[in-house]
């Protein structure tokens, strides 16, 4: 039988590693019980989920990007713009609906590639970069809706964030696929193992021969689009666009990735099942605290006890990876095993 102290070891391990599934249990079992007849009613579980699938898009990209050493606050707000100059084309009929929500993926895009050149050519701060995008394309969108509420009378706006294929949310359906081609890029190609290796040690993935430049570059592309779709998936479930569209999705989409795991250092994270786990963690807390009662000012600040512990939580592991290289050091130092090198 282990000694005490192993076995004590080895379950503040497991509660580390697992702490944040324990936690997501916990926290299901705790409404499940204040309203099981509300809380546990198929609808409102699927309407859980729904509710999760923009923030876990947009968090897809987000994720790629943190696991690189950045970070890209201009998520929600290139989610708004890209919707309120669709809306435009919508309501002048410049374009079909099918072809003008393209046309706010294209906006994406373009966005992250705008982000992408400023941090990996100019050398500008990601935070900086990201903070004067998210004033500029707040500034363009509310300009281009005039600062007011427009809606699409259409029904088909529908078809894409609140329709159903058979039995199934179109919600789900598309985020289902995005989710799972983000894990796939990130675990399975050459680009996501560079991804991991320049948030790891940028250096050292530099000396391995990973163009670093075109790695980050990428990141913030991939971001964009998946904010884009995001933004495409709030505006298909209301056909409607305003001034508060994305606001303060930023700060709720990185407390998603990081609660799901991911480090804000940088090599370390998945999406699957890390931040889509973060993503329904927040949406069940949301539907929690309606189902049961609770005051709506609750949700403000639910939602920032959660940043905290998620952020404080990867401060924790910040550190202990940090002192973990330390001991690996100090032992190559001294003649024992030599340190990892990047593969």
């Amino acid at each position: 039988m282990a000694p005490a102290t192993e076995v004590t070891t080895r379950l503040a391990n497991a509660a580390r590693q697992r702490g944040f599934y324990v936690s997501f249990l916990l926290l299901f079992i705790v409404f499940a019980a204040l309203e099981p007849a509300n809380f546990l009613a198929p609808t409102n579980l699927r309407n859980i989920v729904m509710q999760a699938m923009p923030m876990a898009i947009i968090g897809t990209g987000l994720t790629i990007v943190l696991i690189t050493g950045g970070i890209d606050i201009s998520v929600g707000s290139t989610a708004f713009v890209g919707v309120a100059i669709a809306v435009q084309l919508i309501l002048h009929d410049v374009l079909p609906i099918p072809l003008a929500l393209l046309v706010a993926i294209a906006i994406g895009t373009l966005v992250g590639c705008l982000n992408g050149l400023a941090i990996t050519r100019l050398g500008v701060n990601p935070l900086i970069t990201t903070l004067a995008m998210m004033f500029v394309l707040r500034g363009i969108g509310q300009y281009v809706i005039n600062n007011s509420s427009l809606m699409v009378h259409d029904d088909r706006i529908y078809d894409f964030g609140a329709g159903y294929v058979g039995p199934f949310p179109t919600a789900i359906i598309w985020g289902g696929l995005i989710l799972v081609a983000g894990q796939m890029i990130l675990a399975k190609t050459t680009f996501g193992r560079h991804a991991i290796a320049v948030g790891s040690n940028e250096r050292g993935a530099l000396a391995s021969g990973v163009n670093v430049r075109r790695t980050k570059f990428l990141a913030y592309v991939i971001c964009g689009v998946t904010a884009s779709i995001g933004g495409v998936m709030w505006f298909s479930r209301s056909a409607t666009v305003d001034p508060a569209t994305g606001l303060g999705a930023e700060f709720v989409a990185v407390t998603v990735v990081v609660l799901g795991g991911t480090s804000m250092a940088g090599g370390e994270g998945s999406i699957i099942p890390g931040t889509l786990f973060g993503a329904l963690m927040l949406a069940m807390l949301e539907n929690g605290l309606i189902v049961s009662g609770a005051d709506p000012y609750l949700f403000s600040i639910a939602r920032a006890a959660v940043m905290f512990i998620a952020v404080f939580a990867d401060a924790v592991r910040i550190r202990r990876r940090a002192a973990r290289g330390r001991r690996i050091r100090t032992t190559d130092q001294r003649g024992g095993a030599p340190a990892p090198t990047l593969a």
